[in-house]
């Protein structure tokens, strides 16, 4: 039964709002494949039909989802991995804290199905019109840049650490996920799991400095 305050809200959003709300629910909780337009008008509280008024396709509710998920990611993004007056591993620290309890695996569910389902001119026009770039893999790369500006990235490019980074963060949040379907996932720990992780990618194991592979 819907609440007063919730019946309000519903008022107040469009047609398109609330089947975009109740799209995005249901992809990112089972995957585009096994969600149905039918599923989706449902969820809204709407007939098939009126879907159909709003949008032409579930691709279409798919794009017009992905470009929501991308707006709030780089809210995130924003807010925590780009501070101009923190430090890059405070930044890299509270960045991935932020999206590890925040999304609870939605991003690693979105990535996937983004990648399967828009063709790749697609994905990289609703990049470039949401994000400003071209390839998602590029997203950290202004921190890393002022890392190496700063000295303190040395070894590896600002791009070629915003891509592996990114990929450690993914791979991470899709671990949380399934971690927490099975009710193992330790709640308590992620700050010390996001420390762990940061530490190694910014100061390494050892600690010990790369040897120099020049030959000089």
């Amino acid at each position: 039964m819907i609440g007063v305050q919730e019946s309000g809200t519903r008022a107040a959003k469009s047609g398109a709002e609330l089947l975009l709300d109740a799209a995005e629910r249901l992809f990112l909780r089972r995957g585009y494949v096994n969600v149905s337009l039918q599923q989706i008008a449902d969820e809204a509280g709407f007939t098939k039909g009126a879907a159909y008024y709003h949008f032409q396709s579930k691709e279409d509710i798919f794009l017009a989802v992905s470009q929501r998920i991308l707006l709030s990611l780089i809210a995130t993004v924003k807010t925590t991995f780009l501070r101009e007056d923190h430090s890059v591993e405070d930044n890299l620290t509270d960045g991935m804290r932020a999206l590890i309890t925040s999304t609870h695996g939605d991003l690693s569910v979105w990535f996937s199905d983004a990648t399967k389902i828009l063709n790749p001119e697609t994905l990289q026009k609703l990049l470039h019109e949401t994000l400003g770039i071209d390839d998602l893999s590029q997203l950290l790369t202004p921190l890393f840049a002022r890392a190496q500006h700063d000295g303190e990235l040395q070894n590896v490019s600002p791009e070629a650490a915003s891509r592996v980074f990114l990929k450690i963060l993914i791979a991470t949040v899709d671990e949380e996920s399934q971690l927490q379907k099975l009710g193992t996932f330790p709640q308590n720990d992620v700050d010390g799991m996001v420390r762990e992780i940061v530490t190694i990618f910014l100061y390494g194991a050892s600690g010990k400095p790369l040897p120099d592979r020049t030959g000089a």
